[in-house]
Order: C-alpha cells, then structure tokens, then sequence
C-alpha cells in the first residue's frame, strides 16, 4: 500500500514523455492517456504500459549520481528485456527534483511492479490503452 500522503503527492506530480520525435505530453494519475501515448502503443502493437524511475529509492533523496547510474541501469533492464521504450521525468514538486523516469510500452503492471521492487519504488504509474492512469504500489516502505 502507498502511504496516503506519498499517494497525494504523487497524484500531483505531472509525468512527462519526452520522444524523440514529436512533442512532449503529460501523463497524470486518473487522466486518460493522451494521443500521442495511444498512438505509441498502436504502432507497438501494446495495450499496457508502465512509467519506472529508478529515482530517490523509497522517496529518500539519493546524490545525482548514484540516481543517474540507477536509472541507467533500469533502463538497461528494460531494454534488454525488450521493451520499446521513451524518456521522460517526473516533475519535482516542493523542492523535489525533476526525476529522469522511463515510459516501457507493453509492460503490465506484475512485471512492472516486480521491476519497481527491485529498484525500490514506492509507486510507479501503469495503463492500458484507452484507460485512465494508474498508481500503483511498488515496495512497501518500513515502519
């Protein structure tokens, strides 16, 4: 379970899709995706996906580096597993940082959250095509 006030945080925070070609968009918790994001996953032949940081594990601030060789490492994963993959990040608010983050196309949740885990997310974003987006849990933070 996402501790309620991780979970109002993270319904606020705008998570953007940077292609390399086209513009920019926005996903946000409970938003439908937008064009661009349904136009992805036609021509992937997708109908889930995932957006991943390796960011900041449990929302505990992590040096720039350490955070940019995670999600490296995350984005090797994800690659390697075979995903169509493209950059973004996640908006920092209240003095957060912006996060470097990754939208994978045609991961479902289950392997998704297994991957969240493993890099110690509290919460990740998940879809499907013509669906709201979702937050969902990752690892559960100690007491």
């Amino acid at each position: 379970m996402i501790p309620p006030e991780l979970a109002d945080l993270y319904a606020r925070v705008c998570y953007w899709v940077t292609p390399d070609q086209g513009q920019p968009y926005a996903l946000r918790v409970g938003a439908l995706g937008p064009p661009e994001l349904e136009a992805a996953l036609l021509r992937q032949g997708a109908s889930e996906w995932a957006y991943l940081t390796a960011h900041n594990p449990l929302s505990q601030a992590t040096s720039p580096e350490t955070n940019a060789a995670r999600q490296e490492a995350l984005v090797a994963e994800l690659q390697a597993a075979g995903y169509a993959l493209v950059p973004g990040y996640g908006e920092g608010l209240e003095g957060w940082p912006d996060e470097a983050s990754v939208l994978a196309l045609g991961l479902g949740p289950a392997a998704a959250r297994r991957i969240a885990v493993r890099y110690r997310q509290a919460a990740f974003l998940a879809g499907r095509r013509g669906e709201a987006a979702r937050l969902e849990p990752g690892l559960e933070p100690e007491p």
